[in-house]
């Protein structure tokens, strides 16, 4: 097993291992954020897929660059609250339904991200000329789908979905609206899907579960 994969697959299990300890909380955003990251780095330079290509060191610099600064600023918030009570999942959720969302300011924000990752997605097919899925050359594809600038709007996958089930969570009734939100978000992810890029749909799912188990969902 290649050196990368050996010290990644440690240290997710030292991840896993530290949230056995008493009064551990096994859930913490660090501890399961650190577990995926290291899972998928141990995984990814095992080269299962022929898309896959060996990264030179500055990739692998910049790559672990944004992992790291997420738990650095999650070091952050835990030692500037380390003395404030820790909540149970079900007072979040009270406290949480205790506040109004502006349902309304929430459908426009949605329609807006669905605009512009319409918006990114066609500029970026135009110039790409095919989909990677369809494309005979896929990861050559799938690259021109990273364009910086106008390629950061694919990312608006993420919140569109996520945006959408928090509508339903926080939205009573308007079936006409979400069922529009439905077919924005199913639009949003199958498109996605066929570039062949997976880590935003993955986060995307995690976070709905979470979402969508609130007892004051309804997705009629």
């Amino acid at each position: 097993m290649p050196v990368v994969s050996t010290i990644s697959f440690l240290l997710g299990l030292g991840f896993l291992a530290s949230g056995l300890r008493r009064n551990a909380d096994a859930l913490a955003p660090s501890r399961v954020f650190g577990v995926i990251w290291s899972f998928a780095f141990a995984v990814t330079n095992l080269k299962f897929s022929g898309l896959q290509h060996v990264w030179p060191a500055e990739v692998w610099i910049q790559v672990i660059a944004g992992p790291l600064s997420f738990l650095a600023g999650l070091y952050v918030v835990a030692a500037t609250t380390v003395n404030d009570p820790l909540l149970s999942i079900e007072d979040v959720r009270t406290r949480w339904h205790e506040h109004v969302v502006d349902t309304q300011k929430l459908f426009r924000a949605i329609m807006v991200l669905a605009a512009l990752y319409a918006i990114g997605y066609l500029i970026i097919f135009s110039l790409a000329g095919e989909i990677p899925l369809f494309s005979a050359h896929p990861g050559r594809v799938t690259r021109r789908f990273t364009l910086f600038g106008v390629g950061l709007f694919l990312h608006h996958v993420a919140p569109i979905v996520i945006l959408v089930v928090l509508y339903h969570v926080v939205r009573p009734g308007k079936a006409a609206s979400k069922w529009l939100l439905k077919a924005i978000a199913a639009i949003a992810v199958i498109s996605y899907s066929i570039i062949l890029a997976r880590f935003q749909i993955m986060f995307t799912f995690i976070v709905c579960i979470s979402l969508s188990t609130t007892p004051h969902a309804t997705f009629d």
